[in-house]
């Protein structure tokens, strides 16, 4: 178990928000088994059944998480990561203004915020509104959110495509999704409070089931119980599956915004455009009025569930586009009414692209599957110069800036992965059970769940057979285990 750095009064500020399970009465011990799904007895150490291994991780990151619960040791820390990626980001944002040294570079941001809001420009071009970033980056879910709050300093929502019925889908049995991904890494598990979230058959209540199908226009979203996530992501070439603990240094709050895309897995299903622009809105409408300007988005519904990337894509944009729907029946608030745009004689509501300051979108690759990372890509291509951004003002340059650097890195990233791309880290990962000598029932079972070709699996052990000069085994027993790249 790894240990913790103990958090002192004097190396911490307030922490006014307190985590999932804590209560209002802020951390406590808590206890794994009190939460969440029923989980299952803890695998033998030894298995490498996929599914043995995910669950592994679980309890390690659950272990962890209670065991630092008393005093909120990870929260402490994230809390103190966010302050000092503020305090860089400060620094960076000074220092490309050309700031004298000892001057603080908020005030002169503030500053300069002020007298684009007194021109009547919000810092956009020709007087057009200012509207939120589009980012689009590869990576799962936790590697962008994580990649965006070091980078602007401030907590992001991160949605989780959520199942709408199953608390937390299947991470208690090992799989593979998203959400179940979020589950292993974080203290979601912690959130689902068995007695007010789940009826006795561990399923939503129907009330849960709505808000996360956005029946009433508004999604799940916690800002009172900010996630911390401890362990980095799955990496299917490691026989561990990886999802190792985050060094101090770098773990990070978030919080969850729950919400399900259409499941077109069933025959009867078809795909509704209006439908999928209707529940994203719901989801930026639920982070306008939560007041949370920066949120790390998803290829909604594209993977498990079968949603086309490019028609999702577009509602997203279509979304950002229209304006902020206030909730059903309730009268405007102080709070609402800077979603509102006075501009004409009649008031009308400002887009929800006003009201959001960043909005990126997290494509993972699983190695396998369809091109996600494309269709989104495309449809936000031309976003910055739609609306501006990048016109000259500070803030346009810094975010073409970003964008560039961005655009980049992730051309870098694919041109490396193309030829590992031909197998998938997936498929080596089987090839790696199988001289293993783990049963081929259980690894093609595995293949299926996660949509691997079996017959490039064998490919892969016939490839490594012929590089070691052996004969090799796809069998389910013998053959000597290669890690990638070994002498």
């Amino acid at each position: 178990m790894a240990p913790l750095t103990k958090i002192t009064d004097a190396d911490t500020f307030k922490v006014t928000q307190v985590g999932a399970g804590f209560g209002s009465s802020g951390p406590r011990q808590l206890r794994w088994r009190d939460f969440g799904r029923t989980l299952p007895a803890s695998p033998s150490p030894t298995s490498r059944n996929p599914n043995d291994i995910r669950n592994m991780a679980l309890f390690r990151c659950l272990e962890q998480l209670e065991r630092a619960s008393p005093d909120a040791t990870y929260h402490r820390r994230a809390a103190a990561n966010l302050e000092r990626w503020a305090a860089e980001r400060e620094l960076r944002l000074g220092s490309a203004a050309g700031g004298v040294p000892g001057e603080v570079p908020g005030a002169a941001a503030d500053a300069a915020d002020a007298a684009a809001e007194e021109s009547g420009d919000g810092g956009a071009a020709n007087g057009a509104p200012k509207v939120c970033s589009v980012i689009v980056s590869s990576g799962d879910w936790g590697e962008v959110t994580a990649r965006m709050t070091k980078e602007y300093g401030t907590t992001f929502a991160s949605l989780n495509m959520a199942n709408a019925y199953g608390p937390g889908g299947g991470y208690h049995m090992g799989m593979v999704a998203q959400e179940e991904n979020m589950f292993r890494r974080t203290d979601c598990h912690f959130s689902l409070d068995r007695a007010h979230d789940m009826t006795p058959n561990e399923r939503y209540t129907k009330a849960h089931t709505d808000l996360i199908n956005a029946v009433g226009g508004r999604v799940y979203l916690d800002t009172q119980r900010p996630r911390v996530c401890i362990a980095g992501p799955e990496d299917r070439s490691r026989v561990d599956l990886g999802y190792q603990l985050l060094p101090e240094s770098e773990v990070f709050s978030f919080y969850e915004l729950r919400a399900a895309a259409v499941d077109l897995r069933h025959p009867s299903m078809h795909y509704d455009h209006e439908e999928t622009v209707r529940r994203a809105g719901a989801i930026l409408d639920t982070l306008i009025q939560g007041d949370v300007k920066h949120v790390v988005l998803s290829a909604f519904g594209c993977g498990a569930f079968q949603n086309p990337a490019s028609f999702v894509a577009q509602a997203f944009r279509t979304a950002l586009t229209q304006p902020y729907k206030p909730p059903a029946n309730s009268n405007s608030t102080a709070a609402e009414s800077v979603h509102r745009s006075t501009e004409t004689e009649t008031e009308t509501l400002s887009t929800r692209a006003e009201s959001l300051e960043v909005v990126a979108f997290a494509i993972f690759d699983a190695g396998y599957g369809p091109d996600n990372h494309a269709p989104f890509a495309r449809e936000f291509a031309s976003w910055d110069e739609d609306h501006g951004i990048g016109d000259g003002t500070a803030a346009g340059e810094e975010a073409s800036a970003k964008r560039a650097k961005a655009n980049a890195a992730e051309e870098a990233q694919e041109a490396t992965g193309r030829h590992a791309s031909l197998l998938g880290s997936a498929v080596l990962h089987k090839a790696s059970l199988l001289q293993m000598g783990v049963p081929r029932h259980i690894v093609e079972a595995a293949a299926q769940q996660e949509g691997v070709d079996m017959q490039a699996v064998d490919d892969a052990c016939t490839k490594r057979s012929s590089e070691a000069g052996g004969t090799g085994s796809t069998a389910g027993g013998g053959g000597e285990l290669r890690q990638p790249g070994a002498a």
